[in-house]
């Protein structure tokens, strides 16, 4: 609870400003008026802005420890991201030892084509969403895009399978990966986690059994997948 003065001091900003703020808040319901003191609180509007964002920052938190002991026992890289229309978006990342790996951070963006989470996430779409998407992937001519659709394309039976993908040189010819979907309520709303590394350290016996043990730590927290949509995590 605080006041417009204790607001006011707090972003440096002057008490009539803070004020008319907070008319504006108070009058969509993103601030709450106590009848008593009439000081403010967040109102539940609030949550609705920046639900999936908290809901995502405990989501990750819970499934860190078990990514880094993936990326500490097999020296690769472990990440954590969910679909972003035609794109992936990194929300989690954890490397273990001195392995050398692309510079994704979190809060990265790639082509759903250009990563091994974006193979999964295309893996697990509904079939026409997923037509959908690989025909606009084409329709932007971007060079490379006709070889990985059919790397792609090759790789998908054994998601079907097993319940991930395997990507074997296709996007770096000295690196491979893994990854699995996540799925929620919503059938278009996909999280992924996927483990990769340098070819030497991982071969496709490896890739195997870690792919294993990606769907089963997938399915520990699928039952604790947040429930907002994809579009809510946009930044």
């Amino acid at each position: 609870m605080l006041g417009a003065s204790e607001i006011a001091r707090a972003t440096g900003l002057t008490q009539p400003t803070v004020w008319r703020l907070c008319q504006t808040l108070l009058a969509l319901g993103y601030l709450i008026q106590h009848e008593n003191d009439r000081k403010l609180r967040l109102g539940l509007p609030v949550l609705q802005l920046g639900y999936a964002l908290l809901a995502g920052e405990d989501f990750r938190q819970l499934a860190r420890p078990y990514m880094q002991d993936i990326a500490t026992r097999y020296c690769a890289g472990v990440s954590f991201g969910i679909r972003d229309g035609s794109q992936v978006l990194y929300l989690q990342r954890c490397i273990g030892g001195s392995v050398r790996l692309a510079d994704w951070t979190i809060g990265s963006r790639v082509a759903m084509l250009e990563s091994a989470m974006g193979w999964a996430c295309l893996a697990a779409l509904p079939v026409q969403c997923r037509r959908s998407l690989l025909e606009a992937e084409l329709a932007d001519g971007r060079p490379g895009t006709d070889r990985l659709l059919r790397d792609f394309m090759a790789a998908l039976p054994r998601y079907g399978e097993k319940g991930f993908v395997i990507v074997q040189g296709a996007l770096s010819p000295d690196a491979s990966s893994v990854a699995v979907a996540l799925r929620s309520s919503d059938p278009e709303r996909i999280l992924v986690l996927s483990c990769g590394g340098m070819n030497d350290s991982l071969n496709p016996a490896l890739l195997d059994r870690i792919g294993s043990e990606l769907l089963e730590l997938s399915r520990m927290l699928e039952p604790v997948v947040p429930t907002a949509r994809t579009t809510d995590l946009r930044a």
